[in-house]
């Protein structure tokens, strides 16, 4: 793969470096003016032409560059390396967000990141799922000025090109460095610059990260609650009956643009509620988060059994008459209807890194209140919520 990259941007007659830099001008260009105004419109323009001019050059580039790489490697080697970093920036995308995200949130860290992403990477199972998963179209959309070629044509580029005898002698990459361990030093001070974090185990670290994962989550909830005047606290029996009424779709609706799909907003919802109940049981005592490779953010019953709340909060919006169920486990964990809270309690979220985020999660039985869409449904100032919320208060008899 260092091949491979030292030719894409210096081989021969190589200008890709400049295209590259050109795009990512543009993308930030396009993100800082927006999608509404004059400016985004005229250079969105300007970026769609430069986009059908570049990309056929860069994908030149790119395959060529796998090319040259196999005639100096192998063509076994360069497949292999090709699917495995396909894996790996599968695999970190899902570790940062399940687990190192969460952690900085808490503000808490891993003292080794690396040797942790190691230890996700080899549970049971995980390669072969990542590797699945990289053939799955993600859930979020790729950006338009991402530059790389499919990861089946550059595969398929490489397995026409002519049998050769060539053996893999390559190594490990760290030891291409006279010092990795002061590299690895380096980067992880670069992750967290600016940023005061207690270095603790994950077994410590992902408890506080789910509670606080969750408490976010409720928070926006109740937030959501006080632009429909429902108080400045939102109990729990208010929200079931919310639920019954099958409003917690229109409570989130404020939150997306007019013609959003209903599937959308009932995910929001459910990863709202599910936040919300989470956070009363865990301040009852009978909740909390545990730490497992299998699954990033597990809720766990005072006995340490994997609840499945989000099935019970699923079920229960797309049919009220199932409501019962989540009743019953609100009473077995011991929540009374009239625990109210608030949106001034529990810690504010530490902002992580940018260049951290990731766009997967490895599947779970209960992969905590923030799996799924990464919308923000409320600002730092809290004002998301419109004149439709009021239909709550009616509903609901308030005066």
């Amino acid at each position: 793969m260092i091949d491979y990259e030292l030719l894409r941007f210096w081989g021969p007659s190589s200008s890709a470096k400049f295209i590259l830099r050109g795009r990512k001008v543009i993308a930030r260009v396009v993100e800082a003016v927006g999608d509404s105004s004059r400016a985004s419109r005229i250079i969105g323009r300007f970026g769609r032409l430069y986009l059908a001019v570049s990309d056929p050059v860069l994908r030149g580039y790119e395959l060529d560059a796998d090319t040259r790489s196999a005639n100096l490697v192998g063509n076994g080697a360069t497949a292999a390396a090709l699917r495995e970093v396909a894996v790996l920036s599968k695999g970190w995308d899902a570790y940062v967000e399940g687990y190192l995200e969460p952690a900085v949130a808490a503000q808490r860290r891993p003292a080794d990141v690396f040797a942790s992403f190691s230890e996700f990477l080899e549970f049971p199972d995980r390669r072969s799922q990542l590797a699945k998963a990289i053939g799955t179209p993600s859930a979020q959309p790729r950006s338009t000025y991402s530059p790389h070629a499919s990861l089946a044509d550059r595969l398929s580029a490489v397995a026409s090109l002519p049998e050769d005898n060539t053996q893999d002698k390559s190594g490990r990459a760290l030891d291409m460095l006279r010092e990795p361990g002061r590299v690895i030093d380096s980067v992880h001070e670069w992750m967290f610059q600016d940023l005061e974090l207690t270095t603790a185990t994950w077994e410590e670290i992902v408890p506080e990260a789910g509670r606080v994962a969750a408490r976010e989550g409720a928070r926006k909830l109740v937030r959501l609650g006080q632009e429909g005047e429902l108080g400045d606290k939102l109990s729990v029996a208010t929200q079931l009956d919310i639920i019954r009424y099958g409003l917690a779709d229109e409570m989130v609706r404020p939150l997306f643009d007019e013609g959003t799909p209903l599937e959308a907003e009932r995910q929001m919802a459910s990863l709202l509620v599910t936040a919300f109940l989470a956070t009363a049981a865990i301040e009852a005592g009978t909740a909390s988060y545990r730490f497992s490779w299998a699954a990033p953010l597990q809720l766990v019953d005072a006995q340490g059994q994997a609840e499945n709340l989000s099935a019970l909060v699923d079920a229960a919006l797309a049919d009220p008459g199932r409501l019962a169920a989540l009743e019953l486990w609100l009473r077995t964990h011991k929540v009374g209807m009239d625990l109210e809270l608030g949106d001034d309690d529990g810690p504010d979220v530490v902002p992580v890194r940018p260049g951290l985020s990731a766009d997967s999660l490895p599947e779970g039985p209960d992969s905590g209140p923030d799996q799924g869409s990464r919308v923000d449904p409320v600002g730092a100032d809290g004002a998301a919520a419109g004149s439709g919320l009021l239909l709550l208060q009616r509903a609901l008899g308030r005066p």
